[in-house]
């Protein structure tokens, strides 16, 4: 970076933002970033109320908020306090497959 620049960074959950900017930045720009933190945050508090509500399913989340990995979605869930929606059958699921694939670990 050249002398005189800085980034301006924030975190929201598992996305972070950065933007150089140095003492002749608009503040416009300053203003523009502050816009998308705030319409970030919005977004996930829409995603995370569907998903508590039951509205949305983990996958929509996902798809929603443009996560990749369902790692990341759990880690918002937690953040905010959201149980995930486990259920027996999901369980099975998941035994089925890693039997099907040979990766299930028995003791």
């Amino acid at each position: 970076m050249a002398s005189g620049s800085r980034t301006s960074s924030f975190t929201s959950g598992a996305v972070t933002c950065s933007t150089p900017w140095n003492t002749r930045t608009p503040a416009v720009t300053l203003a523009s970033a502050s816009s998308l933190y705030v319409a970030r945050r919005s977004l996930e508090a829409i995603a995370v109320e569907g998903y508590r509500t039951g509205a949305l399913t983990e996958a929509q989340v996902r798809r929603l908020l443009e996560l990749d990995t369902r790692f990341q979605a759990h880690t918002l869930l937690k953040e905010h306090h959201v149980p995930l929606r486990y259920s027996e059958a999901d369980l099975e699921d998941d035994l089925f497959t890693h039997r099907e694939l040979d990766i299930l670990l028995v003791r």
